[in-house]
């Protein structure tokens, strides 16, 4: 697929030449005009002294886009809670596999917006009742360390991770109690 790989595809592809000790450049050779039509990019490699115009290559690696899509839902934006639907970046669709392109997740966001108002619109009346739920804050809780939750997250759930690295870092993260957090607590 080279080229039109789906973005994951092609980072943990990066990432295993990166790890194998490989340089790994974005090709300008072809491109027309580079500096005219990206200049904000052209004054981002020209601060980092990157010597693109002698060689046409600019040096890359591949990173975290962002996390997106964890709660997993069916194709009308069901949860496995009753009545409760997930929809765009917060959604696990299956529709786009571990990554998505912009343009694609506002598109999701559109399609099944409207599935999920059409599924919540056709459930009978006696299912939309609201449930008040019970707020009991904890006395204490606990929150890991920012530089320690970075630095795990990072190495468990980013580009190339595995279901163990997945299970170890949930179980670290569930000795903290921040589930409960009081509503005065700031997140700054």
């Amino acid at each position: 697929m080279q080229d039109l790989a789906p973005r994951d595809i092609v980072a943990r592809a990066l990432t295993a030449e990166y790890q194998a000790g490989h340089q790994i450049f974005l090709d300008l050779r072809e491109v027309q005009d580079f500096e005219t039509h990206s200049p904000q990019i052209t004054q981002l490699i020209d601060r980092h002294q990157i010597p693109f115009r002698q060689n046409n290559l600019i040096p890359v690696r591949p990173g975290a886009h962002f996390m997106m899509g964890g709660i997993a839902t069916d194709q009308t934006g069901a949860t496995s809670l009753p009545g409760l639907y997930a929809v765009g970046e917060a959604a696990c669709t299956g529709v786009h596999g571990a990554n998505r392109l912009a343009s694609n997740s506002l598109l999701e966001c559109v399609v099944f917006s409207h599935q999920v108002a059409q599924e919540i619109a056709d459930l009978p009346d006696e299912t939309k009742t609201t449930t008040p739920i019970s707020q009991k804050l904890a006395d204490k809780f606990t929150l890991p360390d920012k530089a320690a939750l970075q630095t795990r997250a990072w190495a468990a759930l980013v580009i190339q991770r595995s279901p163990t690295e997945i299970e170890e870092f949930l179980t670290w993260l569930a000795q903290f109690d921040f589930q409960s957090l009081p509503a005065h607590y700031s997140l700054t």
